[in-house]
């Protein structure tokens, strides 16, 4: 009974090792050996390395600075086509190459992990005598590899560039490789070419990419060498090489697709967490950004690299070290609360007002940029338009008002609007790259700074100091559009989209009320326009725009330093911001390449490039 039983399942293994012989055969697309003859074939020029044969390809002039592309997971070097065209054109030394395994690189017979992608990048650079600093680009994995020898042999790199890069280790397979081998063999790769497809927010307009993907799978090793970068180089440790590179010192562009399904952009905020970088999100993209939006990504990389050093994080408020605070303090209290009643819920942060039936100003009046947040409260809900700064509380405050649920709008997505974000369930925005972009928190020295003595009249709150503050990351659960309507019960507000001071900028209009809610594009002070994310020409329509709503309008509700101004004020800013733009209004020269021009009761703060920009 017992022989019996051995020999029946003996005979069940074999049958069981028959049929997936036989299923592997014929899921096998390695018909094809990459050997001389093929390489002869092959396009482009191929060098010997220590791990085996290397195809690359190399333009640009040979006095350039050197720039080197590592693609990532398995598509080889043509997914840098238009990268590797716009850097040559541009007057660098460009060089691509196909990571061992792929392509037609060779596919030693060895374990596919860090130290071997590591060594091929090294390699790569003594055959082919580089004999300064590189810049490295990395995709997706790519990133990874060229974080690692960044890390490591961080003497051979000038700078680095990040597109969607792989950041944390992914846990291997469950199952050992003797079984996970021939499970992803026939289930995982015959299906590798299609699924490509997934990397695009638009597929469809790709229609070659699977045939040429298909192309690589012929030759022997492909399988072997995709199924050890999972086992191996996947559950590696890449974030404290991301680490190292920070201590490095070496300047870091990270470009992200907002709309990466391989790569979530949530990834970013783990980039961030470690490492100082220049950030470039961009919309309508998948996880190739520089081939989907081309025109946008590659000039960028172009301008990182040809810059002496990389761009400064000074978007949003974070110009305070540059701007003159000493005379702050001394414009408080302004005269125009001294008609408020102000609440018994103020407190040492907040002073909070009741500016209208059911809407309460919620001020930071101790803090240089003054945010004011707004509670509007209908029937049946709130919502308050900005969060202010995070350095207190602003979840109690509302919490005080009302117990009605509350959705947050921002009227841009600056991070002195949107430092309490993360402490609301239901977020509100526009959809935009920049919105999206700041989502990401911010834990910059620029946020820093704003909870400096210098930014500050009185003490901080308990728990907050300038090491610790910073912005939190948030979610937005719902997008708003141009002309979208918020029922708040026996209240309606219109989303009014107004970009100019950010593309994400936004009013809302009370039409019943006669009220509206300016954000950051007009207030009583010096208006800022000179910001990387500026439209100017967007900002004089989004001010003709809201100065035909004056007729209608009771009051203005200004996201800084006073609330409820005569609205006669917007039709001023709209004329002497058309001075402005003819050139017939004094620009007084400020600092750091501003101008100011100022007003009755109001200014612009602006480049002072200003015309420049303006015409672009």
């Amino acid at each position: 009974m017992l022989k019996k039983t051995i020999w029946s399942f003996v005979a069940l293994v074999t049958l069981a090792g028959i049929v997936l012989f036989v299923l592997l055969q014929r899921a096998d697309t390695e018909f094809l050996v990459l050997d001389e003859e093929a390489r002869e074939l092959a396009p482009g020029l191929f060098v010997e390395l220590s791990g085996g044969w290397t195809h690359y390809d190399v333009a640009g002039p040979e006095s350039g600075q050197v720039v080197i592309l590592v693609h990532g997971f398995s598509v080889p070097y043509y997914i840098w086509d238009t990268t590797f065209e716009a850097l040559a054109d541009a007057g660098f030394r460009v060089i691509r190459f196909d990571l061992f395994g792929r392509g037609y690189s060779d596919r030693p017979a060895t374990e596919y992990n860090g130290a071997l992608f590591e060594r091929q990048v090294g390699d790569l650079i003594d055959a082919l005598e580089l004999d300064r600093p590189v810049d490295l680009i990395g995709l997706s994995m790519g990133g990874a590899v060229v974080m690692r020898f960044a890390a490591r042999q961080s003497e051979l790199v000038r700078k680095v560039v990040l597109v969607d890069p792989m950041t944390e280790a992914s846990s291997p397979p469950r199952y050992p490789k003797w079984i996970g081998f021939p499970l992803i063999a026939l289930t995982l790769i015959p299906a590798m070419a299609e699924g490509q497809l997934t990397d695009f927010l638009h597929p469809e307009q790709y229609p070659t990419w699977v045939e040429q993907y298909r192309v690589q799978m012929q030759f022997e090793g492909f399988r072997r060498a995709i199924t050890s970068t999972i086992y191996a180089f996947a559950a590696e440790d890449h974030l404290s090489h991301y680490r190292q590179v920070q201590e490095s010192g070496l300047p870091v562009k990270l470009i992200w697709g907002v709309q990466d399904q391989t790569l979530s952009i949530d990834g970013a905020r783990t980039v961030q967490s470690v490492l100082d970088v220049d950030f470039l999100t961009v919309d309508n993209a998948g996880h190739l950004p520089h081939v989907e939006q081309a025109g946008i990504v590659n000039p960028a990389i172009v301008e990182f690299l040809q810059s002496d050093a990389p761009a400064a994080a000074t978007s949003g408020a974070g110009l305070v070290a540059n701007l003159e605070l000493a005379s702050f303090c001394s414009r408080l209290p302004r005269a125009a609360y001294k008609d408020l009643e102000k609440s018994d819920i103020s407190n040492e942060w907040f002073e909070v007002y009741e500016v209208g039936a059911g809407i309460w100003a919620i001020y930071e009046p101790f803090q240089w940029q003054e945010v004011i947040s707004y509670l509007i409260i209908g029937d049946d809900s709130g919502l308050l338009f900005d969060t202010g700064n995070g350095i207190g509380d602003i979840r109690a405050i509302v919490d005080q008002l009302t117990d009605k649920p509350v959705r947050v709008l921002n009227s841009h997505s600056h991070f002195d609007h949107i430092g309490g974000n993360h402490q609301f369930e239901n977020i509100l925005s526009p959809s935009t790259a920049f919105s999206i972009e700041n989502t990401l928190g911010d834990d910059s020295d620029a946020v820093k700074m704003e909870a400096s003595a210098e930014a500050l009249c009185v003490d901080l709150p308990s728990g907050v100091t300038e090491a610790n503050h910073h912005i939190e990351p948030y979610a937005i659960t719902s997008k708003v559009y141009d002309g979208d309507m918020i029922d708040l019960g026996g209240r309606e507000l219109e989303v009014l989209l107004i970009p100019g001071h950010t593309d994400d900028s936004v009013a809302l209009f009370d039409k019943d009320a006669g009220l509206l809610w300016t954000g950051d594009s007009f207030y009583a002070g010096s208006i800022w326009l000179f910001f990387p994310e500026t439209d100017l020409a967007g900002y004089e329509q989004s001010i003709d725009r809201l100065a035909e709503l004056v007729p209608d309008l009771k009051a203005l509700l200004p996201a800084h330093n006073t609330p409820m101004i005569d609205p006669a004020k917007l039709l001023e800013t709209q004329s002497a911001f058309k001075l402005i733009l003819e050139g017939k209004a004094e620009a007084i020269p400020d600092r750091d390449g501003l101008v100011m021009f100022e007003f009755d009761g109001f200014g612009f703060l602006m480049r002072e490039d200003y015309t420049t920009v303006a015409g672009d």
